[in-house]
């Protein structure tokens, strides 16, 4: 991906703030900046670690914007999929603006959701077949 490059003045305690930031979180000073605007336009999101690195959540729940939208993906409604965690449909609307202006964030994330899940599914089921022998 392309990029503009941006010089800004800032003082010694901001710049200082934003490197140990980039240091704890992202590694990059970008991502902290990419999330902070993010939280800004998107109020009611919040960034958590998970294993996953900093994912996106509802802010007041522990669903991750990613599973709330696989979760979408296999409903018919906006309506249906909020009823199944229950969330509002605001709140499910706010998820899908989200995952609109940042589908390869979002799409990457289910992507390893799904393989770990999977992969977690087969190690379950050489247990239960190495259980069923004995």
């Amino acid at each position: 991906m392309l990029s503009d490059h941006l010089t800004l003045r800032v003082n010694p305690e901001l710049r200082q703030e934003l490197q140990r930031k980039a240091r704890q979180r992202d590694g990059d000073v970008t991502a902290v900046a990419r999330r902070y605007i993010a939280m800004d336009r998107y109020p009611g999101i919040v960034f958590r670690d998970t294993a996953y690195g900093r994912s996106p959540f509802l802010a007041g729940t522990r669903l991750a914007i990613g599973n709330i939208i696989a979760t979408y993906r296999g409903s018919s409604s906006v309506e249906q999929a909020a009823n199944y965690f229950p969330i509002p449909v605001e709140d499910m609307t706010l998820a899908l603006d989200y995952y609109a202006d940042h589908l390869n964030e979002i799409d990457s994330w289910i992507d390893t959701f799904e393989e770990d899940n999977e992969r977690e599914y087969q190690v379950w089921l050489r247990r239960q077949s190495t259980a069923a022998t004995r």
